[in-house]
């Protein structure tokens, strides 16, 4: 596996090095059908491979590649994508991963009817801070999104989606699965804002636990304030979780915004704040409460640096809980630039500390990578 990674990174760079500055991109049928290619490669270390209270590093190389295909003509596009990742770690060759994945999509833009169908198909290696160990799963995924206008003020939006994690290692973590389905009215107050109020119905499900989810909403996207748009709604949710026969029940509030602010040309903002309830990997309802800022800053032509901070705080709910509360910091500095129009070089540096009243679950972590990637 390694030297399998050394190669493809050394035909990464070969490529990188005789790639030309002009666009490649494969194009067809009058400019209907596009294909585009992308590759990265990554060189790092982690402080901390498996999320454990004990830190066990390892220097690590990823090298990814993937092919996506367009085609805009008629009502509806279509775009299907698929790709492999390679993961290589020097001191735990057990974790090493062949990572594929799949995407296909179909949208319609015009007529009265406008939304998106879409399936996905995942498998990933990553580690779980729920569960302090890594987590290797598929994760299938679909999602249907309609838009349908009543007049010129109001129109409905409709999202339904699937999902399914099936765990490699299901001894340790819990295979879910779970449907929702969310409808909602909006105004348009105006051509910069409009106004929604939603409701929202969702069961998940794993081997031995049932949840239902009944959410209100209310909400508001486009331009909030001057230089911040973006999108917000808060409301309340109420879960019944059927434990083996065994019923709780839980109520809570939401919230999902998602904001951006543009504070000049050298620095900008984004930020995100969610709560909501949730089923860990190792079978435990989770009320989750999380906020992140990122900012990006342009000082220097060809040159972008970043700086993400986010704040997690989970609550491990019921019996199954046993009263256990998670409060995760991370902070991820990135410094990267482009090499040529398609190609970007990338230094970023992540640190995580996570506090936990759970004996054990406590643990740091750092990771420092190297990354270069193309697009074409």
């Amino acid at each position: 596996m390694r030297d399998r990674c050394r190669l493809y990174a050394s035909l990464l760079i070969l490529w990188i090095a005789a790639s030309p500055r002009a666009r490649a991109l494969l194009t067809f049928n009058d400019g209907t059908d596009q294909v585009f290619v992308n590759a990265t490669y990554t060189f790092g270390y982690d402080s901390n491979v498996f999320t454990q209270g004990v830190a066990r590093g390892s220097s690590t190389q990823s090298w990814s590649f993937g092919a996506n295909y367009t085609r805009h003509a008629g009502e509806i596009s279509v775009n299907a994508g698929l790709g492999w990742s390679f993961g290589d770690f020097g001191s735990f060759t057990s974790q090493d991963f062949v990572d594929p994945s799949y995407t296909l999509s179909f949208t319609k833009g015009t007529g009265r009817t406008t939304g998106s169908l879409t399936f996905s198909a995942q498998k990933t290696a990553q580690p779980d801070p729920d569960a302090n160990n890594r987590a290797v799963a598929w994760n299938y995924d679909i999602a249907l999104n309609l838009r349908y206008p009543v007049n010129d003020r109001y129109f409905f939006t409709n999202g339904t989606s699937y999902s399914n994690i099936l765990y490699t290692n299901h001894a340790l973590f819990a295979n879910l699965g779970s449907i929702s389905d969310g409808l909602a009215i909006n105004y348009i107050f105006d051509p910069k804002i409009d106004f929604n109020g939603g409701y929202t119905f969702a069961i998940s499900q794993t081997d031995n636990t049932t949840n239902y989810d009944e959410s209100y909403t209310v909400g508001a996207s486009g331009s909030l304030l001057p230089k911040l748009t973006g999108s917000m709604d808060v409301g309340f949710v109420n879960r019944n979780s059927d434990y083996a026969g065994t019923r709780e029940d839980y109520g809570s509030m939401t919230a999902a915004a998602s904001l951006a602010w543009r504070f000049s040309h050298m620095f900008s903002f984004a930020g995100s704040v969610n709560k909501d309830f949730g089923t860990s990997s190792t079978d435990v309802s989770t009320d989750t409460t999380s906020v992140s800022v990122d900012t990006d800053i342009n000082a220097i032509r060809r040159l972008r640096t970043s700086i993400d901070t986010s704040y997690t705080e989970t609550q491990f709910l019921g019996a199954l809980g046993a009263g256990r509360r998670d409060t995760l910091w991370q902070i991820v500095a990135n410094l990267g630039t482009a090499i040529t129009t398609h190609i970007r070089a990338n230094l970023s540096y992540a640190y995580e500390i996570n506090y936990s009243n759970l004996g054990g679950a406590s643990f740091t972590r750092e990771t420092l990578s190297l990354t270069l990637s193309a697009d074409y």
